[in-house]
C-alpha cells in the first residue's frame, strides 16, 4: 500500500483505478479502509521505518488534497479531503515519526486552502448546498488538529494561525443564512470548545495577527442560533487581545518566594529561575534563597521531574502563560467585583475563597464565594465544576500556606483568595491559585501557585457530531 501510496507514474494510478472514479478514489478508499482496523493500521506503521518515506507519504498525501482543489466542485471532492485528513489522522495519532512528517511538509495550511478554494467555487457555481460537505470536512479537520498528543497548545494555536477558524467561520456565514439550523449547530460545538484557549497567550497572540473573516460574519443572521456564541467568542477574544497589549503586559513580575513584599515592583531577571527544575521564578536571588531554605529544596527533584513529563506528553505551563494568567485573574476581578459592586467586609473573610468559572457565552466570569476548609482534602482538590486530581502532591505545603496567609485574617482587608482554571487538553486542567490584592489602580495578583488537575471526565469532546 505504501508503494501504491508514492507511485507517480501513470501506470501505478491505472492499475489502481478499479472503480473508475479519478485516479486517486480508490487507492484513497482502501488506505482508509486499511487504517480503519486497529490490527491493519499497526502492521501498516510497523512496515514503515522510515522517516524518509514517512515524509514522502505525507507529502503524497498533500499532493492528492492539491489535485482535488483544482476540480469543479462536488460532493465526492470534500468527501476525498475528508478521507485523506483521516488517513493524516491515522498515522499521526498512533506514530511521532509520521507526526513530524506532515508537520514538516506543513499540510494544514494547504488543507485549508483546499477546502476554501472548493467552497468559494461551490458559492460562484450556484451550489452553495455543497457548503455543509465543506463544514463537515472543515471540522473534520479541526478534531485532528486538537486531537494531537504532541504540544496541545500549539495545536489550537494552529486553528488560528492555519486559518482553519476563519474558513469554517465563513462558511458558516453562508449556512446560517441559506441553510437549515441544524447545519451550523457542529460549528458551535467546535467554538465553545476552542473559546477557553484565548486566554493562551501565543494564541492570542496568533488571533492579533488574524482580522475577523467579514464575509461570513456579514452573512451570518443576527437571529441565528451560531450568531450570539460566534459574538461571544470574539468579544472574549476581544478583551483577552486588550490585556496581551498593555504596555506592561510581558513584565515578569512573578516571585515564588510567598513572604516577598516587593513583587510588584521587580521584573524578572535572568538569574532569578531556578537552576534546577526551571519551574520556580524569583524577582531576587535573596528571595531565591529565602524559598529555597524554607520550601523549595524538599520540591525541586520532584518539579524537575514533573516538568520534563509535562514537555514529553504536551501539557507544559509555561511561565508565560502563568504571568498572562495572573493578569488574566487580577483583570476579572476588576470585572466582576464592579459588576456584584461587593464591598462587603465579609466577602473579604479567609473562610471564603472566590472561584472563578469562565463562560463565553457572557462577557462576565461566573463567580461563587465558597467556604474554605484548609485542614480538608477539599481545599487540595480544588473548587471545581468537574472531578479532578491533582498528582503534585509535593506542592501540598504551598499551596495550603496560601490560604493560611496571615493578610487574609484582616478585617475588611485589601487581600483575598481566588482559584481559576485553564485547560490545557481534554482530561487536564490548570487550576491557578492566588492572593490578589485591591489597589487604587485595580487588583493585582501577588503570589499563585499553578498545579496539574487530571479528569476521569472529558474537559472537552474528541467528537462533535456533524
Amino acid at each position: 500500500m505504501a508503494f501504491i501510496w508514492l507511485a507517480k507514474t501513470r501506470g501505478g494510478e491505472v492499475y489502481m483505478d478499479i472503480e473508475g472514479r479519478g485516479p486517486d478514489d480508490s487507492v484513497v478508499y482502501l488506505m482508509c479502509a486499511l487504517l480503519e482496523d486497529d490490527v491493519g493500521q499497526e502492521t501498516f506503521l510497523r512496515a514503515i521505518t522510515s522517516r524518509r518515506t514517512a515524509v514522502d507519504f505525507a507529502s503524497a498525501t498533500l499532493q492528492r488534497i492539491q489535485k482535488a482543489q483544482a476540480l469543479p466542485p462536488s460532493e465526492d471532492d470534500f468527501r476525498l479531503i475528508g478521507q485523506l485528513t483521516q488517513i493524516t489522522d491515522r498515522v499521526s495519532q498512533n506514530s511521532t515519526m509520521f507526526s513530524r512528517a506532515f508537520a514538516r511538509v506543513g499540510y494544514i495550511q494547504p488543507t485549508t486552502s483546499a477546502i476554501n478554494a472548493l467552497s468559494l467555487a461551490a458559492v460562484n457555481a450556484g451550489r452553495s448546498h455543497l457548503l455543509k460537505f465543506a463544514l463537515e470536512v472543515t471540522i473534520k479537520l479541526m478534531i485532528h488538529i486538537q486531537n494531537l498528543d504532541t504540544h496541545i497548545l500549539k495545536n489550537r494555536r494552529q486553528l488560528v494561525a492555519g486559518d482553519v477558524i476563519s474558513v469554517m467561520t465563513r462558511i458558516v456565514g453562508y449556512l446560517a443564512k441559506y441553510g437549515p439550523s441544524s447545519h451550523v449547530e457542529a460549528a458551535i460545538d467546535m467554538i465553545r470548545l476552542q473559546a477557553p484557549y484565548t486566554t493562551y497567550p501565543s494564541i492570542v497572540m496568533e488571533f492579533n495577527r488574524m482580522k475577523p473573516p467579514k464575509i461570513g460574519l456579514t452573512e451570518m443572521p443576527r437571529e441565528s442560533k451560531i450568531f450570539p456564541v460566534w459574538q461571544a467568542y470574539w468579544v472574549s477574544f476581544f478583551q483577552r487581545r486588550n490585556l496581551y497589549t498593555k504596555d506592561d503586559a510581558h513584565i515578569m513580575n512573578i516571585c515564588d518566594n510567598p513572604s516577598c513584599i516587593g513583587t510588584l515592583q521587580h521584573s524578572w531577571i535572568s538569574k532569578g529561575k531556578c537552576s534546577r527544575c526551571h519551574s520556580m521564578i524569583y524577582c531576587s536571588a535573596a528571595c531565591q534563597e529565602e524559598d529555597w531554605k524554607e520550601r523549595h529544596h524538599k520540591e525541586c527533584s520532584y518539579a524537575a521531574e514533573n516538568r520534563l513529563a509535562c514537555k514529553s506528553s504536551g501539557t507544559h505551563y509555561d511561565l508565560l502563560s502563568r504571568l498572562y494568567h495572573s493578569k488574566l485573574i487580577a483583570a476579572l476581578c476588576d470585572e466582576s467585583f464592579s459588576t456584584m459592586n461587593e464591598q462587603k467586609p465579609a466577602d473579604a473573610s479567609p473562610s471564603t475563597i472566590m472561584t472563578q468559572f469562565i463562560d463565553f457565552s457572557f462577557p462576565i466570569p461566573q463567580v461563587s464565594m465558597v467556604p474554605v476548609d484548609i485542614d480538608t482534602s477539599q481545599w487540595w482538590k480544588a473548587y471545581s465544576q468537574i472531578e479532578l486530581t491533582f498528582p503534585q502532591e509535593y506542592l501540598l505545603p504551598r499551596v495550603t500556606s496560601i490560604g493560611r496567609d496571615p493578610r487574609l485574617r484582616v478585617e475588611g482587608g485589601d487581600v483575598r483568595l481566588v482559584e481559576s482554571e485553564f485547560p490545557l487538553g481534554y482530561r487536564n486542567v490548570v487550576c491557578l491559585t492566588a492572593l490578589v490584592k485591591r489597589t487604587e489602580k485595580g487588583h493585582v495578583v501577588l503570589y499563585s501557585v499553578p498545579r496539574y488537575g487530571h479528569s476521569t471526565e472529558e474537559a472537552g469532546v474528541h467528537e462533535v457530531s456533524l
